[in-house]
């Protein structure tokens, strides 16, 4: 299975490379998510010793995915929205007591709270 995966992902990435060149974006449309979403086909059919962390990493992965498909497009606001959803993965840290968040309007703002000042401060 994963070798069909692996020849795909490399005939995908030819093609990216191709429509990259030829500034095709409907040829980068079709490649780009196609091989983000290899990566989540890989992680769907591996095997997960830790079902919670499973799909803290899916999320991630899908998120990468709308973040790819987003940023094929040059308009600023789907930029951001891409930049965003590839952004947010690395915020979501179980293990941290803090909590990253990326507002953007003209640029990022990058801000840091703890959770229990969060939790204090909404009641």
């Amino acid at each position: 299975m994963h070798a069909v995966i692996i020849i795909g992902a490399l005939s995908l990435l030819v093609g990216l490379l191709i429509f990259v060149k030829k500034e095709s974006t409907k040829g980068i449309l079709l490649t780009k998510p196609s091989l983000s979403v290899l990566f989540v086909i890989v992680a769907l059919t591996g095997s997960s010793a830790n079902p919670i962390y499973f799909y803290f990493v899916l999320a991630g992965l899908l998120f990468r995915v709308a973040g790819d498909v987003l940023l094929i497009f040059p308009a600023k606001k789907f930029f951001l929205a891409g930049l965003v959803s590839l952004v947010s993965p690395y915020t979501m840290r179980g293990n941290s007591r803090s909590l990253t968040l990326f507002i953007s309007s003209d640029g990022l703002l990058l801000r840091n709270w703890d959770y229990k000042q969060l939790l204090t401060t909404a009641s």
